[in-house]
Formats: C-alpha cells, sequence, structure tokens
C-alpha cells in the first residue's frame, strides 16, 4: 500500500518513465510512416522524370523515322537520340545479342540526363520482321534506396 504524506502530491518515477516510452513510440512509429511515405514521393517523381525523359526520345525516334535520310533503321548497337540525329553508343562484340538491361558500360554523355540525379538513356533496336522494327527505349537511374538501379523500358514498333 502506498503512504502519502500531507502535500505530496504527483507522479511516481515509474509513472513518468512508462509515459515517456509511450510518447517515445508514438514519435518512432511517427517518424517510421513519414519517412517511408517521403521515399515514396521521390520515387515517384524519379519514375515520372524517367517517363518523361523515355517519352523524348521516342518523340525524337518517330521524328527521325519520317525522315527518309533516316539511319536509325540500321543501328545494330545502342543509341539515343538527339536533336541531331542518333548518338552511337559502344558497339556489342560481334556475335554477342545486346543485353537487358543495358550494360552500365554502353551509356554515353550524349545519352545523359541530370535533374539531381543522372538518367541513362539507350535505345535498342530489334532484328525486322516484315520491315518493322522495334526500338525499346531503355532508361536507368541509381535507386533511392541505394540498392542498385531503378529502370523503365518502352518498346515501339515502327514500319520502315
Amino acid at each position: 500500500m502506498k503512504t502519502r504524506h500531507y502535500g505530496q502530491t504527483g507522479d511516481t518515477i515509474v509513472e513518468v518513465l512508462i509515459a515517456i516510452a509511450i510518447v517515445a513510440l508514438v514519435l518512432a512509429g511517427a517518424y517510421k510512416i513519414a519517412t517511408h511515405s517521403l521515399n515514396d514521393v521521390r520515387q515517384s517523381q524519379e519514375h515520372s522524370e524517367a517517363l518523361k525523359y523515355a517519352q523524348s526520345q521516342l518523340e525524337l525516334l518517330q521524328s527521325a523515322a519520317s525522315n527518309p535520310a533516316t539511319t536509325i533503321f540500321a543501328q545494330t548497337y545502342y543509341f539515343c537520340m538527339t536533336s541531331s540525329g542518333p548518338q552511337i553508343a559502344n558497339t556489342p562484340a560481334p556475335g554477342v545479342a545486346m543485353a537487358s538491361p543495358v550494360p552500365t558500360s554502353n551509356y554515353i554523355a550524349a545519352c545523359q540526363q541530370t535533374n539531381g540525379i543522372t538518367y541513362n538513356e539507350a535505345i535498342s533496336a530489334s532484328s525486322p520482321a516484315l520491315n518493322q522494327y522495334v526500338f525499346t527505349i531503355t532508361v536507368v537511374w541509381p535507386s533511392i534506396q541505394g540498392n542498385g538501379n531503378d529502370q523503365i523500358s518502352m518498346s515501339y514498333k515502327l514500319d520502315k
């Protein structure tokens, strides 16, 4: 039984420690949720930015395809599109199929977009089937989680 002397009121040290522990757990949970939410938002922003770059490559590819003097249908290696035309990346070894995902050694400075993060762009063309070419646009950037890379790929079919 707890005895109190006249004029002594308040909480015991155990009650105060329990209250502090509860507040700490609530704050830790709120911090974890907020951090997770911020990472999700950032990852979504990065993905949207990569889609924008891929869409830009697709539009340049479509524009080049309408030019009778285009060289995009003759590409047998990685490339990216700029306003001046295709920019050639490293050629795969003879007889070696182009890898997916695109090896990082196949990116060149002309195929990089930087907006706080470096986005690497590469386009590969498949073998024609009845003069239909499939171009795959790949955009790769460092993962926000720090565990490698994130990437998106878009494929587009063009008739020669």
